[in-house]
C-alpha cells in the first residue's frame, strides 16, 4: 500500500514549535543581557567621564590660587588673581549643593551683581574638600600655628548615574606661594 503523507502530523507540528520556540528565547535571552550590561557599562562610563571633567575643572581653580578661604567642607572660594589687578575678575567660588546634587564654579567679579555659576557636575552625591595635614604649621608644644607652603588640597567626590557610582579622589597643590588661609572664618599665616 502506498503512503501518501504531504503534510506534517499535530505530533511534529508540536515538537518544531516547540524547538523553536526554545531557540528563539535563548537568542532574546543573550541579546537582551547584551543590552542590559553596554547600558550599565555606558552608564559607568558617563559617570566616570563626568567625575573626570568635574575633578579637572575643580583642580584648576585650586592650582591657579592666589588666596584660599575654606567656607566649609563643601564650599571654598580661591582668588586667582590678586584683587585689583583686574577689577573684572578676582576669584572662583567652588560650592556643593547638596540638596540638589549639584557642583558648581561661580565666577566671582568685583561687582556683587554680576556672577556666572556654572554647573561642573550634576548627581553628586558626596564632595568634601580640605587642606591636607602635612601642611599643618605645629608649635613645639604641639599647638596648630597655620600652615605651610606648599598648600595641598585634597578633593573627594562622588557621582551616581543611574544607580552607577564612581568615586574619585584628588590632591592639588596650590603653585603660588599664599601668605594667608582662611579656614571657616579664621584667618591663619602660611610660612
Amino acid at each position: 500500500m502506498k503512503n501518501k503523507n504531504n503534510g506534517l502530523s499535530l505530533i511534529e507540528l508540536l515538537v518544531s514549535v516547540a524547538i523553536s520556540s526554545i531557540v528563539i528565547l535563548m537568542v532574546m535571552s543573550i541579546i537582551v543581557n547584551s543590552y542590559n550590561n553596554y547600558n550599565r557599562n555606558n552608564n559607568k562610563a558617563n559617570a566616570q567621564n563626568e567625575i573626570n571633567q568635574a575633578m579637572n575643572r575643580v583642580g584648576d581653580c585650586i592650582m591657579e590660587a592666589k588666596a584660599l578661604t575654606m567656607e566649609s567642607e563643601s564650599s571654598v572660594k580661591t582668588s586667582i588673581i590678586d584683587e585689583g589687578e583686574f577689577v573684572d575678575s578676582v576669584g572662583k567660588t567652588i560650592e556643593y549643593d547638596s540638596d540638589n546634587e549639584v557642583l558648581y564654579i561661580t565666577h566671582q567679579t568685583s561687582l556683587p551683581t554680576n556672577k556666572s555659576p556654572y554647573m561642573v557636575a550634576s548627581d553628586v552625591k558626596s564632595f568634601s574638600i580640605s587642606i591636607d595635614s602635612e601642611c599643618f604649621n605645629i608649635a613645639d608644644d604641639g599647638t596648630f600655628i597655620g600652615y605651610k607652603n606648599p598648600i595641598k588640597v585634597n578633593v573627594s567626590m562622588m557621582i551616581d548615574k543611574r544607580h552607577r557610582r564612581v568615586s574619585y579622589t584628588q590632591s592639588y597643590y596650590i603653585r603660588d606661594k599664599l601668605t594667608t588661609v582662611t579656614v571657616e572664618g579664621n584667618t591663619y599665616t602660611v610660612e
